[in-house]
């Protein structure tokens, strides 16, 4: 009676222990979603920011060569005023 006493025991120590690692897995199983989801948000708003910058980039150097343009025609029309 003793040792079916232990074998219950045993086995009530084992669910309770299997009911935690349950828990614990499904806690680590969520996390690993969030987480997962996180890096996916975050991968794409690194490429909206990479696209960003290119735009911002390829508009610097269209301005930059507007400016060199009518810097070039101010200098013309000023020597042609000079001369």
């Amino acid at each position: 009676d003793g040792t079916r006493e232990e074998w219950t025991a045993d086995l009530a120590k084992a669910v309770v222990t299997l009911r935690q690692s349950h828990g614990l897995l499904a806690t680590a199983l969520e996390r690993e979603e969030v987480a997962q989801t996180t890096s996916d948000r975050l991968r794409h708003e690194v490429a909206s920011t990479e696209a960003s910058l290119q735009t911002v980039q390829a508009e610097k150097e269209a301005l930059h060569n507007e400016v060199s343009v009518s810097s070039q025609k101010l200098r013309e029309g000023i020597q042609l005023r000079d001369e």
